[in-house]
């Protein structure tokens, strides 16, 4: 009787013995999650999971961004730089100016590059000088009128509509950039104007004597919306078979994008 009893313990030791063994070695998982369990000389239970791959950007959602367009409105104005030279007439610096208000558009192609365009209201002003001693300027211009000399004031000025297309170029950091293109304008309305004192004008409207198109490169460094730029006229502003002399060809400002 005892020796089966001490058989008994026996087998029901190893028994547990080997269960101990097997749950030492156990592990267990649950979807992404694995739980290990360990016997020591005191139960110990932890856990841990495989790490998950981020699901990939598809082709599809970054073409979405690289073609984002993206649109708004601006203002800019600029002043022309006096030239000296003998091919321009000489304009007051401060008092020839351009205003410009219109409408732009881009598309972006990828991080460093877009293209875009602008429509435009372009008014400008330049202030002569000595228009009115050219011999040729007055008989093409004025006709046979002969102005007051006590003209105080003269004027050329030009309401025009632009066209614009330009290549944008971004920095590092890409809040910075740089536009590149060229614009062309055509004037719907053009005169050259006299100021007498005491508020006294004079219009003249020679048409045959000024130019209807004219064509400018475009170059902008910019940061956030706003932005310095630079318009070099490629083309005459006056008529060369009935005027020597032209306008200063180069315009420096600054201009805001507006969401």
């Amino acid at each position: 009787m005892k020796m089966k009893m001490k058989k008994a313990i026996a087998t029901f030791y190893l028994t547990c013995l080997a269960g101990g063994i097997a749950v030492a070695q156990t592990s267990v998982r649950i979807g992404d999650m694995e739980i290990t369990f360990r016997k020591n000389d005191t139960t110990v239970v932890y856990a841990h999971s495989r790490p998950v791959n981020p699901p990939e950007r598809s082709a599809t959602h970054k073409k979405s961004v690289y073609n984002a367009s993206e649109s708004g409105i601006f203002i800019g104005f600029g002043f022309a730089i006096p030239n000296s030279g003998s091919a321009c007439y000489a304009v007051t610096g401060g008092s020839s100016y351009n205003f410009d208000v219109g409408f732009r558009w881009y598309t972006h192609f990828n991080r460093r590059l877009a293209v875009g365009g602008t429509l435009q209201y372009s008014f400008y002003r330049y202030r002569l000088r000595d228009a009115l001693s050219d011999s040729l300027f007055k008989s093409a211009v004025l006709g046979s009128f002969v102005p007051s000399y006590e003209v105080r004031k003269q004027e050329f000025r030009s309401n025009n509509l632009a066209l614009g297309v330009f290549t944008r170029f971004y920095l590092i950091p890409r809040k910075h950039y740089v536009d590149l293109g060229v614009q062309g304008d055509w004037a719907a309305g053009r005169y050259y104007k006299l100021l007498y004192p005491h508020d006294g004008k004079q219009k003249f409207h020679a048409d045959n004597t000024f130019s209807a198109f004219t064509a400018s490169a475009i170059a902008q460094i910019g940061w956030r919306g706003k932005a310095i730029f630079a318009y070099y006229r490629l083309t005459d502003v006056f008529d060369h078979s009935a005027l020597a002399r032209d306008l200063p060809p180069l315009s420096i400002g600054f201009r805001l994008e507006l969401d």
